[in-house]
């Protein structure tokens, strides 16, 4: 599956198995696996992701949508 996950310059994910797309949640957890400081300064102490993080899908900005579900 085509993913692409950055920050800034720089691709932290390019990429899924499969052909379910992943959860929000899921991309965050393995970028903590690979970049464990972008994760801690993503998500607050609850695993929650921060208010000023902008998280886009296909484009658009998550507020403009749904928003994704918290667990």
């Amino acid at each position: 599956m085509h993913i692409k996950l950055t920050c800034g310059s720089e691709l932290l994910v390019a990429g899924w198995p499969g052909c379910v797309p992943p959860t929000v949640e899921q991309l965050l957890n393995s970028v903590r696996n690979t970049h464990p400081q972008l994760r801690a300064s993503w998500c607050d102490e609850q695993g929650h992701v921060r208010t000023s993080l902008a998280v886009f899908v296909n484009g658009q900005h998550i507020r403009y949508r749904k928003g994704f579900k918290r667990s």
